[in-house]
């Protein structure tokens, strides 16, 4: 009801013609009026919001030399409200902190919008950081000394020692770290965020999170970010939320490489998303959403081969388990993909707990640096192998292709040892069944059996690489190999 009230008497503002000086007079006076009586609302607010800002134990008195005020507690809001008695020093600090902060409010800033539901369209590029304080980014401008510590534990004692050196730059640290914590402790803590509020916060998810709590029913909101929005795991909760409300209505994912951007790095993806927010009428029916990816000029977003459809039921089928968005360089990639996902099942469903292969998961078989230290596995044992030990080869990722467990392979030195790095096999003795790579570790068929712990008779197994590029033509990089030791990358 106060926000209609606001609204209304904005409305009678925004109708006073401004023509002449009379009118500007009539219209200032209004507004101050408008303002007084929008000031206890905006105060509650910024109480509110202030408890998640105020200092807390030892970032209050002494740190960084701002006092305790009054501990803004829900009852310090409550008296506000039914009696205006709240502690006037616990207004105040509110209050230093809502103009320290740039608090904003966005009901009482926009009555006249919010009375209506929201905004009909909301446009941004809103910042691509991280909420977390880095010290070497905070310090490089101010103290580059610090910034270039040569490593975490060397810049952390020179911080420690700022108090006695530099105080000035001690307390900018000390409020530079409150600003981080408390804007993480009100992202992660007033369920404003509920989807993006969580893991490692980046600031243009919150803000994607933002725009669409702010379109009325039919409203719809554009927003360029990171492609990360739709793949990141930080990012699943909201990615899916979007999907299963019918809230996505496309994502023009960019490679940065021809400098759209000049300033971000020609590696560097990002996207152009549009979400909308449905009236209850329309929100149960299912409807597809437009993507592409790989672009790099807009006129990509012309071709019909890049630019193709999906249904939330579609990315559902494909990723059951983290609901985040499948990657396709064309439409034809897609069809064949939903195709194939129509007919057969994931490998393991995590949400439904089926799990039709009958397939386990595990980070390899060894840990190179573990077993060595327990000598489940041997460092240069190729005398021994040569001498009719039967050690076998342990495999690692850079060892592997698609479809090629002869890729890389270990060379002998001159002293029977192998080489520090791997070399590409060579072509022709591909052409031989019998020929076989040089290993860097060996294990024992003794050791290698008792690590798979399920029955499993095969001689070969199915591995791929645990990291690749995201450029990468191919992004899962797996071959079959013999039965042999598997590293966990």
């Amino acid at each position: 009801a106060e926000v209609e009230q606001l609204s209304a008497e904005a409305l009678t503002l925004g109708r006073i013609a401004d023509d002449s000086p009379q009118a500007i007079r009539e219209k200032r006076a209004r507004y101050s009026t408008l303002q007084e009586e929008a000031g206890r609302n905006r105060t509650a607010c910024n109480l509110w919001t202030a408890a998640f800002f105020q200092r807390v134990g030892s970032e209050g008195a002494g740190s960084g030399g701002h006092p305790l005020a009054p501990f803004i507690t829900t009852d310090t809001l409550r008296r506000h409200l039914e009696s205006g008695t709240a502690h006037p020093q616990a207004v105040a600090q509110a209050q230093a902190l809502a103009v320290e902060h740039r608090f904003f409010h966005w009901p009482l800033e926009f009555p006249e919008v919010f009375a209506q539901g929201g905004f009909d369209v909301v446009l941004g590029n809103p910042p691509w950081e991280q909420i977390q304080l880095q010290e070497q980014e905070f310090f490089a401008p101010r103290a580059p000394e610090i910034a270039n510590a040569p490593n975490t534990a060397a810049r952390r004692r020179r911080i420690h020692e700022l108090p006695h050196t530099n105080p000035e730059l001690y307390r900018q640290y000390q409020d530079a770290l409150h600003a981080a914590e408390s804007t993480s402790r009100f992202l992660r803590g007033s369920g404003q965020y509920p989807l993006t509020g969580r893991g490692r916060i980046n600031t243009y998810s919150v803000f994607a999170e933002r725009m669409r709590r702010l379109l009325r029913p039919g409203g719809r909101a554009g927003v360029i970010v990171p492609t990360g929005i739709a793949t990141d795991d930080t990012n699943k909760h909201f990615f899916a939320d979007l999907v299963e409300h019918g809230a996505l209505v496309s994502l023009y994912d960019f490679e940065n490489r021809e400098g759209i951007f000049p300033h971000v790095h020609r590696s560097y993806k990002f996207s152009l998303l549009t979400i909308q927010r449905r009236s209850e009428s329309t929100r149960q029916g299912a409807e597809r959403a437009h993507f592409a990816f790989f672009c790099t000029r807009a006129e990509h977003l012309r071709d019909s081969r890049r630019v193709f459809p999906l249904l939330p039921a579609d990315i559902a089928r494909i990723n059951p388990n983290t609901r985040t968005l499948p990657v396709f360089r064309t439409r034809q990639d897609a069809e064949l993909t939903r195709a194939i996902y129509e007919r057969v099942p994931v490998l393991v469903n995590e949400r439904t707990g089926e799990n039709p292969w009958g397939i386990s998961f595990r980070q390899g078989l060894f840990h190179l640096t573990n077993d060595l230290r327990k000598r489940n596995i041997f460092d240069g044992s190729v005398v021994a192998v040569r001498s009719g030990n039967s050690l076998l080869s342990l495999y690692e990722a850079k060892l592997i292709w698609q479809f090629d467990h002869r890729f890389a392979t270990y060379l002998l030195n001159s002293d029977e040892r192998t080489t520090k790095d791997p070399h590409e096999f060579p072509a022709a003795k591909k052409l031989l069944s019998s020929a076989v790579i040089v290993g860097r570790y060996y294990v024992s068929p003794d050791v290698l059996t008792a690590r798979i712990s399920w029955e499993y008779q095969r001689d070969w197994f199915l591995v791929y690489r645990d990291v690749a590029r995201s450029t990468d033509e191919r992004t899962v990089i797996s071959a079959i190999i013999p039965r042999r030791g598997v590293a966990y990358t």
